[in-house]
């Protein structure tokens, strides 16, 4: 890979952005392979041919409340890696890209979670290279006690 050619933002749009990092860590970072996804949370709701203003409103509020019920959620981060029991969170910005308001609301919420490891914001396909190379040498691991039993509640 040529690390020059990363430094630079060129991509059309967010998500040949984002199909390239997925790529790119997956063939970059064997140990991250499998262990990276995106969390489809997004809908393009296009308007039918006749259908009025009232009405596409209210299917798209239809849609909505039923993707809330499933579990959709706003704001989730672009890139999600598991590893080591650790969950790494990438939102994945143009250069002139700016957080939604639900992913203001969100991220801090994730923060909470675990302070020292932040979602992060990368404008460049080298600062997801960089941040995933980092991941990798820290090898962070989550240990649980000897006598953890698994879902056992006192």
């Amino acid at each position: 890979m040529n690390i020059e050619e990363i430094k630079v933002n060129n991509f059309a749009n967010e998500n040949v952005f984002q199909a390239f990092c997925i790529k790119m860590i997956s063939q970059e970072f064997p140990r991250l392979r499998g262990r990276v996804w995106h969390t489809k949370n997004e809908e393009y709701i296009v308007k039918e041919e006749g259908e009025s203003k009232q009405a596409y409103k209210d299917r798209c509020l239809r849609i909505g409340n039923a993707n809330k019920a499933l579990g959709k959620l706003a704001g989730v981060m672009d890139i999600l890696i598991k590893f080591n029991g650790i969950l790494y969170q990438i939102e994945l910005k143009q250069p002139e890209g700016f957080l939604t308001d639900s992913q203001k609301e969100l991220h801090p919420i994730f923060e909470k979670d675990c302070p020292q490891i932040p979602p992060i914001i990368c404008y460049t396909a080298y600062e997801v290279y960089k941040y995933c190379n980092w991941i990798c040498k820290m090898n962070l691991k989550i240990n649980f006690p000897i006598n953890f039993k698994k879902y056992e509640i006192d």
